[in-house]
């Protein structure tokens, strides 16, 4: 823990003292990587969302191409929602967002993984429902309407 100082330019904030802190403790995965794919961070939650071991090198290879070439042709990634696999075979859906960023004095990215899974999963579920019930309409025998209250 940082002691206070007596003003913020005495203790200027740096990844390595507080920022790692912070980034630890979110709800959401978070890693950096370099432009050469290397990755420089990760996150508790990343790894718990990747399904990997303690291993800051993990990066999957299905991010590689796609946000990549993304990142290097724009710069950033804004609402990218990707499929996703764990080691152990586990499919989920991730969406991505990204922007550059100084690391260590170096130039890198940030990537911000959110799961997303339950909201696919609830969608896909009321398209489902919802093709029954036009179904259901379009092959009744008899005639059916939907009416609302106020006409």
């Amino acid at each position: 823990v940082m002691p206070l100082a007596e003003s913020p330019e005495d203790t200027p904030l740096s990844f390595d003292h507080g920022i790692r802190e912070v980034l630890g403790v979110t709800p959401i995965g978070i890693s950096i990587v370099n432009a050469d794919r290397q990755q420089l961070y990760c996150n508790p939650r990343y790894l718990e969302l990747c399904g990997a071991a303690a291993d800051p090198g993990f990066v999957q290879a299905s991010d590689v191409e796609l946000v990549f070439g993304a990142l290097v042709r724009q710069g950033f990634i804004a609402g990218l929602e990707v499929p996703r696999q764990r080691p152990d075979g586990t499919r989920w859906w991730c969406r991505l967002d990204a922007r550059r960023l100084t690391f260590e004095g170096r130039a890198a990215f940030i990537l911000w993984h959110h799961d997303v899974t339950a909201r696919r999963e609830t969608e896909a579920a009321l398209h489902q429902s919802e093709e029954q019930l036009r179904r259901c309409f379009e092959q009744s025998p008899v005639g059916i309407a939907m009416l609302h209250p106020d006409g």
